[in-house]
């Protein structure tokens, strides 16, 4: 099951690229199955949207929290690809946002990825959209973890020996 998950993502971040998955029955259009698939048998769903098209498809299929990808996560030692700039970012989520609500008023709508690596940059967001949240990854576990082993690799190469 995991393997399927990490393959269906794979695919999810590659299709940027413009792979073709439908001749496989794979992508987004069988995500939405699966989404509605879950919604029907009341199994609760948070499903990660990059385009409009991805959004109106998941939220007709029923999705429960709907995380808006603004981008590969900037910031720390890894930087990963394209990634838009705050305002950039901030008006995308919004539209999208937009359209979540349209298509379905009770979906929780949050956004990940891009600038959104800090409180202060979150809190930004929250003042220009309505966005629900925001779901951190590498903001919450490897940008601070990172920033924690540099300031104490520096304590140690401070020491001085006698």
């Amino acid at each position: 099951m995991l393997e399927r998950l990490l393959r269906r993502l794979s695919i999810k971040i590659f299709s940027l690229n413009k792979i073709d998955s439908s001749a496989l029955d794979i992508g987004v259009p069988r995500e939405a199955k699966v989404m509605r698939y879950c919604r029907d048998n009341d199994i609760f769903t948070i499903e990660y949207v990059f385009t409009e098209e991805e959004m109106r498809m998941m939220c007709q299929a029923g999705v429960d929290v709907v995380a808006i990808h603004t981008g590969g996560t900037v910031g720390g030692a890894v930087q990963q690809g394209f990634a838009r700039e705050m305002e950039e970012a901030c008006a995308f989520s919004q539209r999208m946002y937009e359209i979540a609500k349209s298509e379905n008023p009770d979906v929780i709508v949050i956004n990940h990825g891009s600038v959104f690596t800090n409180p202060e940059a979150c809190a930004k967001c929250y003042q220009l959209t309505d966005l629900d949240g925001n779901v951190g990854a590498s903001s919450v576990e490897r940008i601070p973890v990172e920033e924690e082993i540099v300031r104490v690799v520096k304590e140690f190469k401070a020491l001085r020996l006698r």
